[in-house]
């Protein structure tokens, strides 16, 4: 008795949603332990939560299968997680309003849902993009030698 196409779909999707979350576990370990984000790049999250929160938005909206809404939501918590890190071990408190960015894809799916087309797009081209201000901190750091 084997697995249909769509439960064999929402069993891998599932799956890399909990493998997503778990990436994430020691950095944020780490960043508590020592009571810092230093080396840990800002930009690289916002724009991670930024592509997360139209991921999430977009795909509760649309009706997207769960696992799709669901790994979306987890991204926005992790990096809201991150946020206030950002927050508390800064003193910035700046960082914790980007916890709300939600909010700007989900009014604007509602205001304008012709939209959603042109920002499906935008998750997987901030997860990539993220990944620029880490590699230049690092650099800058010198945390590559």
């Amino acid at each position: 008795y084997g697995f249909s196409s769509l439960e064999a779909a929402y069993f891998a999707g599932t799956l890399a949603t909990i493998c997503f979350a778990v990436q994430y576990l020691p950095q944020a370990w780490h960043n508590f332990r020592r009571k810092s984000v230093r080396g840990f790049s800002i930009s690289g999250i916002t724009i991670k939560l930024f592509g997360a929160a139209f991921l999430t938005v977009n795909a509760w909206i649309l009706g997207e299968p769960m696992p799709v809404v669901m790994y979306g939501l987890v991204n926005v918590v992790q990096h809201s997680i991150f946020m206030a890190q950002f927050s508390y071990y800064t003193g910035q408190g700046r960082y914790l309003a980007l916890i709300a960015m939600p909010i700007l894809p989900y009014f604007m799916a509602l205001a304008f849902p012709w939209t959603m087309v042109l920002t499906n797009p935008i998750k997987p081209i901030t997860q990539v993009i993220s990944h620029i201000p880490q590699l230049l901190l690092c650099f800058r750091l010198k945390t590559t030698q």
